[in-house]
């Protein structure tokens, strides 16, 4: 009897410290250092007002979320979130002349440690001057 009461607790032993390590492994998030994506423009000067952003990341997965950001600033001081969803492009128009930098980066960065942001991929517009677009129409 006596043996077979050790068995049991020693069982009982094994069965709890088992469940305890299967807890705190489906607890512990695990590090995704291909999902940090990268940034492209399809222009460095944009003089017809619109341009466009394309981002991928190596190991996305099919519904996974990305945040773009923009600053005037290139160290991205006062950025401004202007796209949160899966698409992995977004057209940007109807911006004044200036240079405006860009950073993205995946959505939950809590759930997935090693998230960073893109290095800061510029834009610079430059809209077509209104008098040379005059003296060129005339000549």
């Amino acid at each position: 009897m006596q043996k077979n009461q050790n068995r049991r607790s020693g069982l009982y032993g094994l069965f709890v410290c088992i469940v305890l390590n299967l807890a705190l492994f489906a607890h512990a998030a695990p590090v995704f250092t291909g999902m940090t994506p990268s940034l492209t423009a399809d222009m460095d000067v944009a003089t017809a007002g619109y341009y466009r952003l394309n981002w991928e990341a190596e190991a996305a997965n099919s519904g996974d979320e990305f945040v773009l950001r923009e600053s005037t600033t290139e160290n991205s001081q006062n950025p401004k979130v202007i796209s949160k969803g899966p698409d992995l492009a977004s057209v940007i128009g109807g911006k004044s002349d200036g240079t405006y930098f860009y950073r993205v980066r995946h959505a939950q960065p809590d759930r997935l440690p090693g998230i960073m942001w893109t290095d800061a991929v510029n834009v610079k517009v430059e809209h077509h001057s209104l008098s040379k677009t005059v003296f060129l129409s005339r000549a």
